[in-house]
Parts: C-alpha cells; structure tokens; sequence
C-alpha cells in the first residue's frame, strides 16, 4: 500500500485507474477555474531535485508518496495535474539493492497493475537514449486505463502515469506529448543518485520519437 504524506495525512491505493488518482490527490491539482477558462496550456517544468524536464498543463501538486518497490520501502516524489478527463503524475524515487535494471522494470508494473487491480493488455520494452525503458497498458477493472513509462537509471526509478478516459484521440495526443517531452539533465546535484555527471548540465536525453 503507499502512503500519503502531506499535511499528516495517509491514504490508501484504490481499486481503478480514476481512485487510484484520487487516491494520490491529483483531482486537487485541476481546479474548476481551470476548466472554466477551457483546457489549460502546456509548459515546460523543471525538477532541479529530480533533474527531468517534463511538460505540464495547468495547476500542479506535488507531494511525498512511499510505497513497496522490490520488497523495499521508497519515498517517491510526484508531480500531478490534469488536463481534460485524463490525470497525469511523474514520480521518482531512489531503490538501493542489487536488482538488475529489467527485474526492476517488470516490478514496477506487476506493482502498478495490482495497485489498479488491472491486468496488462500491451507492454514492450523500449529506452530513453541509451537508458532501459518499460512502456505498458494497463486495464483497471471498470474498464479505465493507464498508461505508465518506467525508466531506471542510476539507481532511480522514474514513473510517467496517464490515466482516465484516455480513448478520445486528444487525450491519446496529449499522453504522446507528456512522454515525448521528458528529458532528464545532469547535474552536480543529481550526481548523488547514480548519475554520470559533471558539475552542470552536459547532456539531456530525450525519449525516441519511436514512442
């Protein structure tokens, strides 16, 4: 189960696609004004503590989730936000251990088709740059889906999630460009969880147009 922390508060996974969002507190993050001006605008975000660059709409919420990860407990940090009827979180943690770079991939997606109670109907492996990647669909049982991208890299563990009614052809346009835009960069600071860097940003790497 993954707990929850923000304002002292802990909360539990749930049984689809759209509550395992709520769960994770994601609805906050797009506002009724946000619908009332139409759908919001994508942008650039920056995590110089994660070291991605990512595109984003609208308001977004960040907080500290732990969760189960190859038997070990991990605190990852999400970023969320939604735009139309599809939620949209990256979450990034740390994992110690010896496991190799595709044990720990199809873990993390048993993982996530059992937090949604949801089975696998697509999955192919796939790289950012030279980094291993896991691209996966997974089927809740009302039907809902996500969309997850799991990329490993220095001993950190990175999640890319859509998830609602992403049948619609702009939401399937959308979760295309949230995948497309993510970059991880370099950084003296970065350098701590595994990477090869140097003291400011050499390189950023982008995911193949493949996707």
């Amino acid at each position: 189960m993954a707990k929850v922390s923000k304002e002292g508060t802990d909360k539990r996974d749930g049984a689809s696609v759209k509550l395992f969002f709520i769960v994770l507190g994601m609805i906050v993050a797009y506002q009724l004004s946000d619908r009332m001006r139409g759908e919001p605008d994508w942008r650039s975000y920056t995590s110089d503590q994660g070291g991605y660059i990512v595109d984003v709409a609208g308001s977004v919420d960040q907080r500290s989730i732990k969760e189960t990860v190859a038997s070990q407990e991990v605190e990852f940090q999400y970023l969320m936000f939604a735009r139309g009827d599809v939620q949209y979180a990256l979450a990034y943690g740390d994992v110690s251990g010896e496991a190799t770079a595709d044990s720990l991939l199809r873990t993390a997606v048993v993982d996530m088709a059992q937090k949604v109670q949801g089975k696998i109907v697509s999955q192919r492996a796939d790289t950012l740059a030279v980094l291993p990647a896991q691209r996966t669909q997974i089927r809740a049982g009302d039907e809902s889906e996500l969309h997850l991208l799991c990329l490993w890299h220095g001993g950190r563990l990175y999640r890319l999630m859509a998830g609602g009614e992403t049948e619609v052809e702009q939401s399937r346009t959308d979760i295309e460009r949230f995948f497309r835009s993510f970059r991880l960069f370099v950084t003296g600071q970065n350098q701590n969880a595994g990477h090869e860097t140097p003291q400011k940003m050499m390189e950023i790497l982008k995911i193949n147009n493949d996707f």
